[in-house]
């Protein structure tokens, strides 16, 4: 496990394009090099801020995700939307699993 701020992290996952730190009162999500270039970033989730968990289970075809809903954060996320905040692939608070990953993906989704 690595350290962020001084608190080791409970559980670590490898996601698609980043790794997801679950500490006692919030997740760290830190993107890789090519997820920042192609425009997201990361990102300090507070657990009390967090409003709902949505998960979509990854298929062979198509990746899937949780997001966590924040305070102030977009209720449906979208494939093609105007702003990245209302994109799957582009808000911070959504991480990304593909097929392979689906156990890490599923095991996120129910600890959060």
């Amino acid at each position: 496990m690595t350290d962020f701020g001084g608190c080791a992290a409970r559980q670590e996952f490898k996601a698609h394009g980043s790794r997801v730190q679950v500490h006692d009162e919030f997740v760290h999500v830190k993107r890789t090099l090519l997820s920042r270039l192609g425009g997201n970033s990361d990102a300090t989730i507070w657990l009390n801020n967090v409003r709902d968990v949505v998960a979509m289970e990854p298929t062979r075809s198509v990746n899937g995700y949780v997001y966590l809903r924040t305070v102030g954060d977009p209720e449906l996320l979208r494939i093609l939307a105007p702003s990245r905040r209302h994109r799957i692939d582009g808000n911070p608070h959504t991480v990304m699993f593909t097929y392979i990953l689906r156990d890490e993906q599923h095991e996120l989704a129910l600890g959060s």
